[in-house]
């Protein structure tokens, strides 16, 4: 697969970048004269993008400020990470400091006076602190660029420039926090639909990151891809129209855009719309798809658009996750078909939970310290309520208040049922547990994992071709 050569040069080129320090002009001096050379002996190609994505790297994480002293700093407001009530926390951006220009990015910690929304400027008099690098999540905040973290207040801050555009994602997510209330209930139907992420009660919280379900509460592929299969059943009239196919694929794949707004641009529904993209044009040009490149087509628009994401862990998790799906997980349904619809999807819901646990095993590990193996045997029954409360809080987006208020109660009702499924099954305190890994046994277990794949991939080829002679 050229598209795997071509995103492994790039990885390649970042992480050697993140670990050693290089001047970024010497990343450019290469990238130079590599480029000049492959045009004479071409298997050059996969340096320069080697070159390319150190030299990126080092463009998008340049730029520091000073710790532990109070400084006067203008800072350009991210995305909100989570909201805890009286708190939300924040990435943000340091562009200038005493009137220096910088460029660094910072966890921030607002308080809920605040009043800051992504894309607002502010003045803030603030002391920034330096990350604690033994925790492997602040490792991988540094290698994404962060120099620290602060705390803003309303006393130690003013606002220079406002965002020009209110966001569609928090003018949806407030709506709907009118519409639903503040019932953990409703935080949940939020964070599975909208990306809202608000924070629900601790111990539910916890519930969810036990049962290895925690990733139900961000919006996924598998959101993407339901709203996908919901607007082209709604949607298949159009073929009856002049070129009605083409029409249908062309506003499916609008809409999905349109979803990913309205969730915020989260990583994993960025990934799952490149690739559904994809496959919807493939549709339209009758091509063949291939599953495979639009992974890695994916991951490769994503990181030259952004190389510090790699080091993010949702996008590794949704990578790795997808990866497992695309390589294994497809052909183990293949081998699972049985004639009974509702056992099939059983069936391949268990496979694919399980699939997706082993390929994202070592990062859950690494970055949460726990492990959770109810999630095979959870995700079948949760999925159903996640489905219903994905349709009816889609249709309260669209609808106006009056219709919208007669859906309030099932989806209150659906994610209820589905927070007391999960703080049932945590109760039993069984199927998970705590755990650690070593860089060493993360490298160990993914190159057991490869090497394993690879094998599979080369006995059922080898299979395949039995077949064929004999016929």
């Amino acid at each position: 697969m050229p598209a795997l050569s071509i995103l492994l040069s790039i990885i390649a080129g970042i992480v050697v970048a993140a670990y050693c320090p290089i001047s970024v002009w010497i990343w450019v001096a290469m990238l130079i004269l590599i480029a000049v050379a492959a045009i004479f002996y071409q298997p050059l190609i996969v340096l320069a993008l080697f070159a390319y994505g150190g030299m990126a790297y080092n463009i998008h994480t340049a730029g520091g400020v000073p710790h532990l002293q109070r400084i006067d700093a203008t800072l350009k407001i991210g995305e909100r990470r989570y909201d805890y009530g009286s708190y939300a926390t924040y990435t943000a951006t340091v562009v200038g400091y005493n009137g220096r220009e910088c460029n660094a990015k910072i966890t921030l910690y607002a308080d809920s006076l605040a009043f800051v929304e992504q894309g607002d400027e502010v003045r803030a008099d603030i002391v920034i602190k330096p990350l604690d690098e033994s925790r492997l999540y602040n490792r991988l905040l540094a290698k994404q660029g962060f120099v620290g973290k602060a705390s803003l207040y309303r006393g130690n801050m003013e606002y220079i420039r406002p965002a020009t555009l209110r966001r569609l994602h928090t003018v949806v997510v407030e709506r709907m926090e009118r519409l639903l209330g503040q019932s953990d209930a409703a935080k949940v139907a939020l964070n599975i639909t909208l990306g809202a992420k608000v924070a629900p009660d601790r111990n539910l919280s916890n519930a969810y990151s036990y049962s290895g379900l925690s990733h139900l509460l961000a919006v996924s592929g598998l959101h993407a891809a339901l709203v996908l299969m919901l607007i082209v059943l709604l949607l298949r009239p159009l073929v009856l129209l002049w070129r009605g196919n083409v029409i249908l694929r062309c506003a499916a794949v609008v809409l999905v855009w349109l979803y990913v707004a309205l969730c915020g641009y989260p990583t994993s529904a960025i990934r799952a719309a490149i690739m559904l993209t994809l496959l919807e044009m493939s549709y339209v040009l009758g091509r063949e798809y291939a599953s495979e490149n639009s992974l890695c087509f994916a991951a490769l628009m994503m990181l030259c658009v952004e190389p510090t994401m790699l080091f993010e862990p949702s996008f590794m998790l949704s990578f790795a996750a997808v990866a497992g799906i695309v390589f294994v997980g497809a052909d183990l349904c293949r081998g699972l078909s049985v004639r009974n619809g509702f056992l099939r999807w059983i069936l391949h819901s268990v496979a694919i939970s399980t699939v997706c646990i082993a390929a994202t095993l070592p990062i859950v590990v690494s970055c949460f310290g726990t492990i959770s193996i109810l999630s095979i045997l959870l995700t079948p029954v949760v999925l159903i309520f996640v489905q219903l409360n994905l349709v009816y809080t889609l249709i309260m987006v669209v609808m106006p208040n009056v219709v919208a208020q007669t859906f309030v109660a099932p989806t209150l009702w659906c994610n209820e049922c589905a927070n007391r499924i999960i703080e049932w099954s945590v109760s039993l305190g069984v199927g998970y547990s705590q755990m650690s890994f070593s860089g060493a046994g993360v490298a160990l277990y993914y190159a057991i994992l490869i090497g394993a794949t690879i094998f599979y991939w080369g006995f059922a080829k080898t299979q395949s071709l039995k077949i064929e002679n004999y016929d």
